[in-house]
């Protein structure tokens, strides 16, 4: 990263926030998180299909639904895989998971807070921009919504939530942004996409989205530079929540 020098050559203030949510919105002990996910969910599956079962169930899950694209739903591919491990139908499998993830999330509920700075920042940012919740789409609805509370946080903020029920792929694939685009009516060039990952964020540059990626203990603004600029098509910057609003109301009061 570099500092700024000047105004990039952006020609009208964005006309949509995209807001990832873990990491930015809601932050999290890892390791505690990590753990304790791992150990619930073989708690949980292990007298019907044993330790070793649980964990091959998590692993062909995470990669049917977080490394594969295609024409069915993350959430369809997930179900299928859970059908198969279950030893039932798809409406059973889908009435089982929902039901494990509901006992596995109250675990680990303890290890979330809400990011500094986030809450006061969508509170101001839903008076000047439409809000979608850019979301890795790995869980239901109905998870991400409870992860939204954990933050402090109200799903009613967002015009749009994108979660594994109507999305085809997730972060980093390019599609997943291509097609948040297709479904918000959008071009790249007229949405800022808010995250912290530069691994799983910085791909929506190749959409044309441009990104900032929130550093909560940056105070300054700052250029992200990366090593392939061939890549890109959108812009990046990184800071803290209050230097978002700034960068922001300049861009505003320029437009």
């Amino acid at each position: 990263m570099e500092p700024i020098r000047e105004e990039t050559q952006l020609k009208a203030p964005w006309k949509t926030l995209f807001l990832d949510l873990d990491g930015t919105l809601l932050g999290a002990d890892s390791f505690d998180v990590n753990v304790g996910f791992v150990r619930g969910w073989v708690n949980i599956h292990r007298k019907k299909m044993g330790r070793l079962g649980a964990i091959r169930f998590l692993t062909a899950l995470r990669n049917a639904v977080e490394k594969q694209e295609g024409a069915a739903t993350n959430f369809s591919r997930g179900i299928e895989v859970a059908a198969r491990y279950y030893g039932t139908n798809p409406e059973q499998a889908e009435q089982e998971f929902h039901n494990a993830i509901r006992i596995l999330f109250r675990s680990i509920r303890r290890h979330f807070y809400p990011m500094v700075g986030a809450k006061d920042f969508l509170f101001w940012a839903k008076e000047h921009y439409p809000l979608v919740l850019a979301t890795n789409p790995v869980w239901p609805r109905e998870f991400i919504d409870m992860r939204l509370m954990w933050a402090g946080l109200e799903p009613k903020l967002f015009r749009s939530i994108t979660d594994a029920s109507v999305m085809h792929s997730c972060k980093p694939f390019e599609s997943y942004y291509a097609e948040l685009l297709e479904r918000e009516g959008l071009l790249g060039s007229e949405c800022l996409h808010i995250g912290n990952d530069p691994h799983k964020d910085l791909v929506a540059r190749r959409t044309g989205i441009h990104v900032f990626l929130i550093n909560p203990k940056q105070t300054q603004l700052e250029v992200v530079r990366t090593p392939r600029p061939g890549s890109k098509k959108g812009y990046a910057w990184s800071g803290n929540f209050q230097v978002c609003r700034e960068f922001l109301e300049k861009r505003m009061n320029q437009g």
